[in-house]
Order: structure tokens, then C-alpha cells, then sequence
């Protein structure tokens, strides 16, 4: 932590800001979140490990993702697919034809 005027401080890395909050505001929670989905974390580890995997931002209800073939709407891809894959196996198969 570099201090540059009184009450100005520059942080240079997240473990100083970490540190700051710490020990001079403890009343204050610190959340750690994706930037590419806004998810949040508790603790930095956690932040860490969900990052990389992360798909993107969920979709909302409103504009989610309707099956083709029941209209049943999805949050993500990837639950759309699984349940097609799962409950409209036939109609699925001929599409991907």
C-alpha cells in the first residue's frame, strides 16, 4: 500500500485491499465477483476456482430459452439441451439429422 495524501491511498494489489478492509473496516464485507456473470463469492478461493469455468451471465426468465417442442423455458443452453436430450429424444434425434 503506497499512501499518497492524507486519507489517498493506492492499493497495488488485492491482497493489500484485502488487508485494508481488514484491519480498518471489519464491520464491512468483502465480496469477491465474476465479471463476466456478476456471481459472488464469500471468500476469494471460491471466486477463484468458479472463474475459469464460468459460462457466461444466466439468462433471465423473461428472455429465456424455450424447448422447440414443449415451449418449457430455460435459464441456460445447457439445460435446454439436457432436457431435450431427456424428455423429447426422438423429435431431438430428427432435428440434429
Amino acid at each position: 500500500m503506497y499512501k499518497r495524501g492524507k486519507g489517498e491511498y493506492i492499493l497495488l494489489n488485492l491482497n493489500n485491499a484485502i488487508n485494508h478492509v481488514r484491519t480498518h473496516h471489519s464491520a464491512m464485507k468483502v465480496l469477491y465477483m465474476c465479471q463476466t456473470c456478476n456471481k459472488s463469492y464469500k471468500n476469494k478461493h471460491s471466486a477463484q476456482c468458479y472463474v475459469p469455468k464460468c459460462k457466461g451471465p444466466d439468462v433471465d426468465e423473461d428472455n429465456g430459452l424455450p424447448c422447440a417442442i414443449c415451449l418449457q423455458v430455460f435459464k441456460t443452453q445447457r439445460g435446454r439441451s439436457q432436457h431435450e436430450r431427456l424428455v423429447h429424444p426422438a423429435e431431438r434425434n430428427k432435428k440434429k439429422e
